[in-house]
């Protein structure tokens, strides 16, 4: 990933080798199911594993339940919103 860039989920190895284990972390876009037996992920932890793997004990289920039905968004830029036809 290169720096001054924000992280998208095909930035994230699980997802660009379409690992069938991985499952994305709507905050971090990190893996959330890493386990130390399975191969795969431990390639996933040696090649970043800041940038491939989700914190879980951070971005628990509750806390990730609060940040998608956040009232507030802020949206950068100008926006032009147009009603649509009925």
């Amino acid at each position: 990933m290169r720096p001054n860039r924000q992280k998208t989920v095909h930035d994230v190895r699980g997802s660009r080798i379409k690992c069938i284990n991985f499952q994305k972390c709507p905050l971090c876009y990190g893996c959330r199911r890493y386990s130390s037996i399975d191969p795969e992920c431990r390639i996933c932890l040696l090649e970043n594993k800041k940038q491939n793997i989700c914190n879980v004990n951070l971005h628990r289920d509750e806390v990730t339940a609060k940040m998608i039905t956040k009232g507030n968004i802020l949206l950068q830029g100008s926006l032009d919103f147009k009603s649509m036809p009925v």
